[in-house]
C-alpha cells in the first residue's frame, strides 16, 4: 500500500493531532463507538483494511459520528487513497466545521493529490483552529519542505518542538529539512533525536541513512537503510535513500531496482524522479535520465527541483 511522502523529500502523515486516534473508551458491543474504537486500536498497529471495515460499520451505525469521518480519512491518506480521503474529510467538515483534524488530514490528502496551495490552507485553517496543536505544525512543515520553503519548514518543526519537546516526528521533520539544506550534522542529531524517543519510526532511520551517506558512511547508511525497510518495506523514501548508496558505490542493478520500488510506490512524487535520474545518469543511460529530469519540470511545484532538473537537462545534453 502507498504511504504520503514525509518531510525532506520525506514523508509525513498524521492521522490525528496528539498521535492517536480519536475514540478511546470503552462502549457497548457493537454499537457505531465500539466499532470506532475498534478501528483506532487497528489503525494504531498498522492494520489499514480491517481499520477501514471498522470505521465504515461505525459509519452505517451512526452517520453523524464525526470522528468516523475522520479516522477513516486519515487512513485512507496512509494507504495512498487520496481521493476517499478528501471525501471523508469534506463530510467530518460538514458534521463539524471546527474541527482542526479535518482539516489537517484534508489538507495531506491534497497534499497527496499534489494540490499544495489548498493542502497549506487547510493546515493553516488546522494551527488558527488549534494553534497548540504541536503535529498540526509538523504537517505544515511538510508542505512547506516539499514546496522549497525550507526556512519555514524549520520554523514549524521548532514549533512544534517547542509545544511538545517529546513529539518524535517534529524531530524527523526537522532533521528531512536539515539534511536537504546540507547541514548534516544537525539531521544526525534530530535523527538520534527521533530514535531515542520512538525506536520504531521508519522515518528517523532513513533521515539518519541520509545523513551517515552524506558524511561518507555507507556501510551505517545501509544498515539505517535495512531497518527502516524492515520497520515498513513501503517506505518509499528509504529506497530512494538506499538507491543513491547502491549508485554511489557502483553497485547500478540495485539502485535502479530501489529507484523503481520507490517509482510503485510514490509516482507521483518528483523526487522519486530526481533520484532515478541521477542514477540513470551514473550509468551513462543520459536519454532515460532526461526522460525523468521532463517529468520532475511537468509535476513539481517546487522551484528548486524544477531549477535542478533543467540543470541537470542541460548538463546531460538537451
Amino acid at each position: 500500500m502507498k504511504k504520503l511522502p514525509v518531510l525532506s523529500s520525506l514523508v509525513l502523515l498524521v492521522l490525528l493531532v496528539g498521535g492517536s486516534l480519536v475514540g478511546c473508551g470503552g462502549p457497548a458491543k457493537d454499537t457505531a463507538a465500539w466499532h470506532l474504537n475498534q478501528g483506532s486500536r487497528l489503525a494504531d498497529q498498522g492494520h489499514y483494511d480491517e481499520a477501514i471495515e471498522e470505521f465504515t460499520k461505525a459509519i452505517e451505525l451512526d452517520p453523524n459520528l464525526v470522528e468516523s469521518y475522520m479516522n477513516r480519512a486519515g487512513v485512507y491518506g496512509t494507504i495512498g487513497q487520496y481521493d476517499l480521503a478528501l471525501a471523508d474529510s469534506n463530510k467530518a467538515i460538514e458534521l463539524d466545521p471546527n474541527l482542526p483534524q479535518a482539516y489537517v488530514n484534508r489538507g495531506l490528502a491534497y497534499y497527496g493529490m499534489g494540490q499544495y496551495d489548498l493542502a497549506l490552507a487547510d493546515c493553516n485553517k488546522a494551527i488558527k483552529l488549534s494553534p497548540y496543536a504541536a503535529m498540526a505544525y509538523v504537517s505544515r512543515a511538510g508542505l512547506h519542505g516539499e514546496m522549497g520553503q525550507y526556512d519555514l519548514a524549520i520554523a514549524d518543526c521548532n514549533k512544534a518542538i517547542e509545544l511538545d519537546p517529546d513529539l518524535a516526528m517534529a524531530y524527523v521533520g526537522r532533521a528531512g529539512v536539515y539534511g536537504i539544506i546540507g547541514q548534516y550534522d544537525l539531521s544526525l542529531a534530530d535523527s538520534n533525536k527521533a530514535i531515542e524517543l520512538d525506536p520504531n519510526l521508519p522515518e528517523a532511520y532513513s533521515n539518519r541513512a541520509a545523513g551517515y551517506f552524506r558524511k561518507g558512511q555507507s556501510d551505517l547508511a545501509i544498515s539505517d537503510c535495512n531497518k527502516a525497510i524492515e520497520l515498513d518495506p513501503n517506505f518509499a523514501q528509504t529506497y530512494r535513500t538506499r538507491a543513491l548508496i547502491y549508485a554511489d558505490t557502483g553497485q547500478y542493478d540495485l539502485a535502479i531496482a530501489d529507484c523503481n520500488k520507490a517509482v510503485e510506490l510514490e509516482p507521483n512524487f518528483a523526487q522519486t524522479y530526481v533520484t532515478r535520474a541521477l542514477v540513470y545518469a551514473g550509468m551513462g543511460q543520459y536519454d532515460l535520465a532526461i526522460a525523468d529530469c521532463k517529468r520532475i519540470i511537468q509535476m513539481s511545484q517546487n522551484p528548486h527541483l524544477v531549477n535542478l532538473a533543467r540543470d541537470l537537462i542541460q548538463e546531460w545534453g538537451q
